[in-house]
């Protein structure tokens, strides 16, 4: 499946990255932090921002489905449980291709991928259902899954995958033997039963000899003691010799379900969801972004579904502008007054000179200007009252060396800094800012 939320279909991806420079001066890393927490997270929102998109209806392909996704919370939080069964696909794709496994592990991962795509199919075909979407992208993914979700074949999958859950579920446990040599050594490991209960005290190690009253003593029969963890991160069922050893005794002990498994998933050789699995940094571009802004909004600043014009008209509009880092420090819980402005860009007025004295609001104001097309070129809602631009080839910068150390601090990013030099003070930020905003006038 080749399906975009970021590109219409048919349409390529054309990367025309920032410079560094211009990612530095519209603080992009600050941005992407306050976003997320995770690492991983945090780049893939970058590497979308930084690839700045020109094309109006690539743009507002992407603005639609913000849009979408921003207006139905219910929606976004069924896409967020969605993302952890599809990173669990995406981790079942390298198991179900590792050759040197067990067949009997490859059978099981190839039975918990087929089951997870008919999670997800179902669970993004009934979400979308549920909601009045309005983009090209989500009708289109709709679309999609809806022929998957409603077609006969389906419908067997989903019975057949139920059934053999089902059934390789009921195996709770091994009763393993290990035979020891003269010197203790264990020389021969095999499976003395498969079980459907789990071993436990109460239950099922009652019937077991109580081996912990005879510590001192060799027991005269095969006993049971004790229960420890085992640890699997990171490793595939079956990839060391004990694994791979009992895993050949399973295959032997469960020779009719190892072939009805066999036999039931060969009819689906062509059924796979890792193309789903490509649209995880999509959907987590737009939630992310969906749940900061839903903060922002909560504060009552303002946010705006901007107009996309066509590249040639050369102009934008704007009402009520401000930078969004101030926002951004309103949501962190330290209280700014944002001042917001108009400004406009036309064939006519295409250049200004901005003057003012040092911390009079030259950068914050340059740098609101830039990040309304980066976010708007983005698909994202735009930091204005109202806005309607046509979209830039490219975002240019140059701040002076003293304002790129500073870029993130001020007013702007540098809660912590700020803080310190009140305290240094004896004053509260606000006072603090009161007693710069006084001396710049």
């Amino acid at each position: 499946m080749e399906f975009s939320l970021l590109y219409p279909k048919g349409v390529k991806p054309e990367n025309h990255p920032l410079s560094a420079e211009a990612v530095n001066d519209l603080s992009v890393e600050y941005i992407c932090e306050k976003l997320s927490g995770e690492t991983y997270e945090q780049n893939i929102i970058r590497n979308i921002m930084i690839n700045i998109e020109r094309r109006p209806e690539v743009i507002r392909y992407r603005r639609d489905v913000f849009d979408d996704i921003f207006h139905f919370p219910k929606l976004r939080e069924r896409i967020k449980e969605l993302l952890d069964e599809l990173a669990y696909l995406k981790e079942l794709e390298k198991s179900v291709k590792d050759n040197t496994a067990e067949p009997i592990w490859q059978l099981i991962n190839r039975l918990h991928e087929l089951d997870v795509y008919v999670s997800c199919i179902s669970g993004i075909y009934q979400s979308l259902s549920e909601h009045d979407i309005h983009s090209e992208g989500l009708l289109e993914l709709k679309e999609f899954v809806g022929s998957v979700y409603n077609q006969n074949g389906f419908e067997y999958l989903h019975d057949d995958i139920k059934e053999l859950v089902g059934e390789i579920g009921q195996v709770k446990s091994l009763s393993i033997g290990v035979n020891l040599d003269s010197r203790l050594r264990p020389v021969e490991v095999g499976i003395v039963s498969i079980n459907n209960e789990p071993f436990t005290r109460p239950g099922l190690l009652s019937k077991f000899l109580d081996f912990s009253s005879k510590k001192n003593e060799i027991s005269s029969g095969a006993g049971f003691h004790g229960m420890t963890k085992i640890h699997m991160a990171g490793k595939v069922a079956g990839d060391d010799p004990l694994m791979r050893n009992l895993s050949r005794t399973m295959t032997e002990m469960l020779g009719s379900t190892v072939r009805q498994l066999k036999n039931k998933l060969s009819k689906y050789t062509n059924v796979s969801g890792y193309g789903l699995t490509k649209m995880i940094p999509e959907f987590i571009f737009y939630i992310r972004w969906s749940d900061y802004l839903e903060k922002v909004r909560a504060l009552s600043i303002p946010l705006c579904k901007p107009e996309i014009s066509d590249s040639d008209k050369r102009e934008m509009h704007t009402t009520g502008v401000y930078n969004f880092k101030l926002a951004i420090q309103n949501v962190s819980g330290t209280k700014f007054e944002i001042i917001r402005n108009d400004f406009e860009f036309t064939p006519e007025h295409g250049i200004y000179i901005m003057t003012g004295p040092n911390r009079g609001g030259k950068t914050t104001l340059t740098q609101a200007i830039g990040l309304v097309f980066l976010f708007g070129q983005c698909g994202l809602y735009v930091p204005a009252e109202t806005c309607s631009f046509s979209p830039v080839d490219s975002i240019y910068t140059h701040f002076p060396a003293d304002e790129n150390k500073t870029v993130n601090l001020g007013r702007l990013g540098g809660v912590s800094y700020a803080q310190d030099i009140a305290k240094k003070y004896g004053v509260t930020i606000d006072q603090l800012m009161k007693k710069i905003d006084k001396e710049d006038t």
